[in-house]
């Protein structure tokens, strides 16, 4: 059933006078650890050079150590500061610059939650759009305390519910859907993970009917035997599917899986990836291009315990193309966590790259079809705050929509997006705020025929940890 949200809209546009364009504007995701400046390296290549055409702001800023602290800012004095979207010069409400500096926008047609019966956390990880518009949704709700079960709701464009359907595969243990998938027949396909025994999982995908009847479904299990997750899949029209993830091989030492599954669900081809430092090495995003080609991100830790951002295509028989890793030059905590290929096959990966050791800013990366950099861009809000790109999407015009998180303080983090052009310029940011004030985020993001985005993630009614599933749709002004 639909639900209207009156009580959520916290929208906000950052206007080319201020976010990436001005002198500054601007919590870590829940499952991976906390990870401004760059530089970009790929397998046997030179290190990159900061974006030439963003001297100033929340992009590419000086590499030369953290940013002093920002001054005071004064809403209504004509100056552009911290955290002001726009500053007219004056404080009257309703001309465009509102009393607080922000520009209101709201592009929002409907928005929706759900929630198990456990009133405690539940999380919408997953979103896409199937060929006649429908969106299929996919996260975890709990019914019962410290059994959450993986859930999958098919909703018409409008909003309104067509199923739900909740899967426990491991029989009362610690299930979770993360991402979601449609081939050319509207079949379905996720994973994510469930329980094996107490604190043990494997990484499980499965497929869908459109009907929502489970078809076929498979596990991995790690050299490990330990705590394994899909966290990003795709399918092309034949029902061919692909997944990314990681295993567990060893303590603290997780590595990134890639696998293919044939329509009929037997496994086609599987590769595991070490990262340099043998420790906590991901896959978190993949896509496929126009030729068939698999694009995986994700990241690789050090040896210093940091992470790089990580990249890699594959052809559709699992060769190697080509692999980047990128770096911030503070050589700190950097991550990817979504893929999304635009219609000339560059590619957009969302995430995060430190401010200072202990705080991120929303990043996102695009590359050329063949591995090189072309732009990467970064917000962060409030000074010193943890921002997040947790989902990236693409449009028919080749621009890029990221969605995760700003923090506005320790404690609480608005749900936040942000559309690109080509060039990398902004077109529009808007952010949307629980009515708890609390830890609101979007975890994924996807676009339909039409243009317009669907969002999902987590939103809180209340100061407490009773999350709900959140879905948003926005047209695509």
């Amino acid at each position: 059933m639909r639900s209207t949200l009156p009580w959520l809209f916290g929208l906000a546009l950052l206007t080319a006078c201020g976010g990436d364009d001005g002198t500054a504007a601007s919590g870590a995701d829940t499952e991976d650890a906390t990870g401004t400046g760059g530089s970009m390296t790929s397998d046997g290549g030179p290190s990159g050079t900061t974006d030439p055409d963003d001297s100033a702001g929340d992009d590419d800023p000086a590499t030369t150590g953290p940013p002093p602290p920002p001054p005071p800012s004064v809403c209504g004095d004509g100056m552009m500061e911290d955290l002001e979207e726009c500053d007219d010069g004056n404080q009257v409400s309703g001309d465009g610059c509102e009393i607080d500096c922000t520009v209101t926008f709201d592009s929002s047609i409907w928005q929706v939650t759900a929630g198990g019966q456990a009133g405690i956390q539940d999380v919408g990880h997953g979103v896409v759009v199937d060929g006649a518009g429908n969106i299929i949704a996919v996260g975890y709700v709990s019914d019962a305390v410290a059994n959450p079960d993986m859930w999958i709701r098919k909703l018409d464009p409008d909003g309104n519910e067509i199923w739900t359907t909740q899967l426990d595969p491991s029989g009362g243990g610690d299930d979770r859907a993360y991402a979601v998938a449609v081939d050319g027949a509207d079949n379905i396909y996720v994973t994510g993970e469930i329980d094996t025994a107490p604190a043990l999982s494997d990484l499980w995908v499965g497929q869908l009917t459109p009907d929502g009847t489970l078809g076929w479904s498979d596990t991995v299990d790690g050299a490990g035997a330990d705590s394994d997750g899909g966290r990003g899949i795709a399918a092309d029209d034949s029902g061919n599917v692909y997944v990314t993830g990681f295993v567990k091989v060893g303590t603290n030492d997780n590595d990134i899986f890639v696998g293919r599954w044939n329509a009929g669900g037997a496994a086609a081809w599987t590769d595991t990836i070490a990262g340099p430092g043998g420790l906590d090495d991901r896959g978190r995003g993949i896509a496929l291009d126009s030729a068939g080609d698999v694009v995986v991100g994700g990241f690789v830790a050090n040896a210093a315990f940091n992470r790089d951002v990580w990249l890699r295509k594959y052809d559709a028989d699992g060769n190697e193309q080509w692999t980047q890793t990128w770096d911030s030059l503070r050589g700190l905590d950097d991550a990817g966590f979504s893929v999304a290929i635009a219609p000339d096959d560059t590619i957009g990966i969302a995430g995060t790259t430190p401010v200072i050791a202990t705080n991120q800013d929303a990043w996102l990366g695009k590359y050329a079809a063949d591995g090189s950099l072309v732009w990467f861009k970064q917000f962060g809000a409030a000074s010193f705050l943890n921002d997040h790109g947790l989902g990236v999407t693409s449009d028919a015009d080749g621009n890029f929509v990221v969605a995760g998180y700003k923090s506005n303080s320790n404690t609480d983090r608005d749900i936040w997006m942000r559309k690109y052009d080509a060039g990398g310029n902004v077109i529009w940011t808007q952010s949307i705020a629980g009515a708890g004030l609390v830890a609101d985020e979007a975890q994924g993001i996807a676009g339909d025929a039409a243009g317009n985005y669907i969002a999902i993630g987590e939103i809180r009614a209340g100061n407490d940890n009773d999350g709900d599933v959140w879905i948003g749709k926005f047209a695509p002004r």
